[in-house]
């Protein structure tokens, strides 16, 4: 089952859900670069995730500047269509904005190795397979 992808700006961006003491329905970055998928913190706290601890020695999507700073991480699974992926989710303190539509989630490979990901820039299509 192909799952369609909504193209807003340079990103495409998938709808998602997130599994935790509350299920909770997002709408993701596809970005096939980040290894981890990190999650708005309200999202967190609103699906009332297992905290699990917090690490230092990852990069936080915030760039360089975060560098050594501890970043939470939950107890999650996150759902496209009909595959889940995750059991580690990281923390965010900020809600991406893309062409004037706000995100829950950044998914990376974590989520997305199970997929084949079609993207088509120019004509604006995409697809999660």
């Amino acid at each position: 089952m192909a799952i369609p992808l909504q193209k807003r700006g340079d990103m495409f961006l998938a709808e998602c859900s997130l599994e935790g003491l509350e299920g909770v329905k997002l709408l993701g970055i596809v970005d096939s670069g980040a290894n981890t998928s990190y999650l708005a913190s309200k999202v967190c706290d609103r699906a009332r995730l297992k905290y699990k601890g917090s690490r230092s020695d990852i990069l936080c999507v915030h760039g360089k500047e975060h560098r050594e700073i501890d970043i939470e991480y939950y107890r999650g699974t996150v759902t496209v269509g009909t595959k889940s992926g995750c059991g580690m989710v990281y923390k965010i303190d900020i809600r991406p904005r893309i062409a004037g539509v706000s995100v829950d989630a950044i998914l990376g490979n974590d989520v997305l190795r199970h997929f084949n990901i079609a993207l088509n820039h120019r004509d604006g299509t995409g697809f999660l397979v």
